[in-house]
């Protein structure tokens, strides 16, 4: 079958096994393409009138489907992939209680395994700073800087609301908001966090 392009939404992307050839180069997005990244979801949250169906849309992940090992092997996109893997880490650990999410929502997140960076598919799993690793270097820095994000904005927040200012209603509505569309990134119905993908199937 040929090149397909198909607009999904993250959550059609849990409990998928994703594949990062040799010749990938590793992790390196750095605190400035990830808190972009951030931003550009908030701004997207706190965009009024918005329609029903709107949506905030990634870039293009381009992947290709192995019938045989069962996995879809990334040629581009494996940067924005694993940040949003971070990002839905950050949100599980912060907001589940302890719960793990195949309790909650009835499914895994999606596993990105790696060909020659051994030990990387399971740190996703429990990210802590490690300057002892490269590969684990980079991930445990785009995860502080997630968490950054969110304190910081919580805190400016925070700060609005005891000067009484009107603006700290909209923004933490929007965090609000942002919270829902990576929530609702997990579910099977979601309408407002998508990833543009095309593969080879």
């Amino acid at each position: 079958m040929g090149n397909t392009i198909q607009l999904m939404p993250v959550s059609s992307l849990l409990e998928r096994q994703f594949f990062v050839p040799a010749y990938q180069r590793g992790y390196r997005w750095t605190s400035r393409q990830v808190t972009d990244l951030l931003e550009d979801i908030y701004s997207f949250a706190i965009k009024k009138n918005k329609a029903d169906e709107e949506f905030y849309c990634l870039q293009p992940i381009v992947v290709k489907f192995d019938p045989v090992k069962k996995h879809y092997e990334i040629a581009d996109g494996q940067q924005r992939l694993t940040t949003i893997r971070i990002l839905l880490f950050y949100f599980l650990k912060k907001y589940l209680n302890g719960m793990t999410l195949k309790e909650r929502y009835g499914k895994d997140l999606y596993k990105i395994t790696y060909e020659t960076r051994p030990g990387l598919e399971h740190f996703l799993d429990n990210i802590v700073s490690n300057e002892d690793n490269i590969e684990f270097f980079h991930v445990s820095k785009a995860y502080e800087c997630v968490t950054g994000w969110f304190r910081q904005i919580i805190e400016w927040i925070l700060e609005f609301i005891v000067r009484a200012q009107v603006d700290a209603v909209i923004h933490l509505a929007a965090l609000f908001a942002l919270l829902r569309i990576m929530k609702t990134w997990l579910k099977q119905s979601c309408r407002h966090g998508r990833i543009s993908s095309c593969g080879e199937s």
